[in-house]
């Protein structure tokens, strides 16, 4: 697992909006019969000296999280397009 969930915070999700994301995430992982610790990992954080509630994710984590992320965001627009072109080999 090598992302963070608080990465999402440098790309503009607040706290909330990545904790909103990432429950929603696992719940949807839960629904299609993945197995949802060997994707997201409670752990803890430090970011400028607070300790916070963090999540580790693997890469289908990851993508999870910003599929049911906030869509007003540009990164999670922009994601899910990609994700969509890419499984409807579109070219753009």
């Amino acid at each position: 697992m090598k992302y963070l969930a608080s990465d999402l915070l440098t790309k503009g999700l607040s706290p909330s909006q990545i904790t909103d994301a990432v429950a929603t995430a696992i719940k949807v992982a839960n629904s299609s019969g993945v197995e949802a610790h060997k994707h997201f990992m409670p752990v803890y954080s430090g970011i400028k000296q607070e300790i916070i509630k963090d999540c580790k994710l693997s890469n289908l984590g990851y993508g999870l999280v910003l599929i049911n992320a906030n869509p007003n965001l540009s990164i999670v627009g922009d994601f899910q397009v990609d994700v969509l072109k890419q499984f409807l080999h579109l070219d753009s």
